[in-house]
């Protein structure tokens, strides 16, 4: 029984080959591979480059005002003999008093030795004594120069180089003379010169 199933399917089997095989001969089946489509998008990029311009900031110069102050020169020291004189001036219209030597009052050696004592020279508060003192000037052959010491007659009882002066110029003198007259400026008396001796050389 088997065998007899067996035969038929092998002559279909047979018999569908051979319809396929006609059918392929009758109609050749040609299989072209399609070229893919390739779609190629180039994506441009364009690239935004964005400058950013800065303003320059507004910048004013105020210009500078430089000013310059000049010192005026500062007066020159004064010299010794000036600042005796400047010293005895100061001493005008003070009474005279014997024995004085200031501040408040004075008699005429008293005044010339505090005046000399501002420039470092200590004279004894005598006349008679300072007459002996610093270099002697012949004053009738050269002028007498401020500072120098004028000597005459003088005191009380009068006396040789009793009286002394301070010189302001050549004809001028400072002086405290006796009681119930102040410290004054007053002419030299020339003639009655007995001595001239300066203190200090300009």
């Amino acid at each position: 029984m088997l065998d007899r199933i067996l035969v038929p399917i092998s002559v279909v089997a047979a018999a569908v080959g051979a319809v396929l095989m006609v059918v392929a001969a009758a109609a050749p089946v040609t299989t072209a591979a399609a070229p893919a489509a390739t779609s190629t998008t180039a994506a441009t990029s364009t690239a935004t480059t964005t400058t950013t311009t800065t303003a320059p900031e507004s910048t004013t110069t105020t210009p500078t005002t430089t000013t310059t102050t000049t010192a005026a020169p500062a007066p020159p020291e004064p010299t010794p003999i000036e600042r005796v004189l400047g010293y005895a001036r100061d001493q005008i219209g003070r009474p005279y008093r014997k024995g004085a030597a200031g501040p408040d009052a004075f008699d005429c050696s008293g005044l010339v030795r505090a005046a000399y004592l501002t420039v470092g020279v200590d004279l004894p508060h005598y006349s008679v004594t300072q007459a002996s003192r610093g270099r002697s000037v012949d004053w009738r052959a050269e002028p007498i120069e401020p500072g120098d010491l004028v000597f005459i007659r003088g005191d009380t009882p009068v006396i040789d180089l009793g009286h002394v002066g301070l010189a302001i110029s050549a004809t001028e003198w400072i002086v405290a003379s006796r009681p119930g007259q102040l410290v004054h400026i007053g002419p030299i008396p020339m003639a009655a010169i007995q001595r001239v001796r300066r203190m200090v050389e300009a």
